[in-house]
């Protein structure tokens, strides 16, 4: 086997991070979930918890959510909801949010999952101390990859797997050229789950309305790992939990890609 491939996306063998110069990571996210809390309501909680946040998330952005409405046409802009809290770093490259269910923190600045999980340790930490949820009833980390660059996209078959590329290869063998091709799956694996989504997108679409389009014509790799159920609030255990779940996106990730993928992405 060559460097960084995995036998079986779901092994047990350990895995050593490469890391990517060039990675095409455009969002990393963690999220947890918790029933809306009666601490929130009063802004003490919110208040506190924004000044543990200060240092490293000086920036304060608060805006409305947006709900989506999935009906005949397609996906439409429904009506604002709810507040988002957000915190971000002066460099505008790392985001805490928070919102009446849910506390995630995000990156377009992605090196490690040491480095990122520790950053998340902090923040549900303070947010655990501050609130005081009485438990967690979701935990999930997702990365999303998408690759731009029409040298790259031209040997994209050399880069994944035969059973990545799938239904690409139909376009080479007739002259038509490949509008849309998206593949969806949901694996389960006791208490924890992972959704992978990757395909071929048109410019200025996307398959999340969280994920800023790309300007041109591009391939994207989605992979949420994600437990749920009553997951109680003891960070440490949280944690714990998070780093098997960004394990498990990332065995996935290098099962899907080739070594010729890490060298062209710089890795080392």
């Amino acid at each position: 086997m060559g460097i960084g491939v995995v036998e079986s996306p779901f092994g047990g063998e350990a895995l050593d991070e490469i890391r990517l110069r060039d990675s095409p990571l455009v969002r990393v996210l963690t999220q947890v979930r918790f029933p809306v809390l009666g601490t929130l309501r009063d802004g003490d909680a919110l208040a506190v918890f924004g000044r543990a946040l200060a240092d490293d998330y000086p920036i304060i952005r608060d805006e409305r959510g947006v709900g989506f409405l999935i009906g005949p046409e397609g996906v439409a802009q429904g009506q604002n909801t709810e507040v988002i809290h957000r915190w971000v770093s002066g460099d505008d490259q790392w985001q805490v949010s928070l919102g009446s269910t849910f506390l995630a923190l995000d990156t377009s600045a992605y090196v490690s999952r040491s480095g990122f999980c520790e950053r998340f340790d902090t923040v549900l930490s303070a947010f655990t101390e501050a609130a005081k949820p009485p438990k967690f009833e979701r935990v999930g980390v997702r990365y999303v990859n998408q690759i731009a660059n029409p040298e790259h996209l031209a040997k994209l078959k050399d880069l994944v797997r035969p059973e990545v590329f799938g239904a690409m290869t139909i376009p080479e063998q007739f002259s038509v050229e490949l509008a849309l091709s998206v593949c969806e799956s949901q694996y389960e694996a006791g208490d924890q789950s992972l959704r992978v989504r990757w395909g071929s997108i048109p410019a200025g679409a996307v398959l999340d309305p969280s994920i800023p389009p790309a300007p041109v014509q591009s391939w994207v790799l989605d992979l949420d790992a994600y437990q749920t159920g009553s997951l109680g609030t003891d960070a440490g255990d949280l944690g714990d939990l998070t780093r098997r779940l960004a394990e498990n996106a990332y065995r996935y990730f290098l099962w899907v890609v080739t070594p010729e993928f890490l060298t062209t992405f710089g890795g080392v």
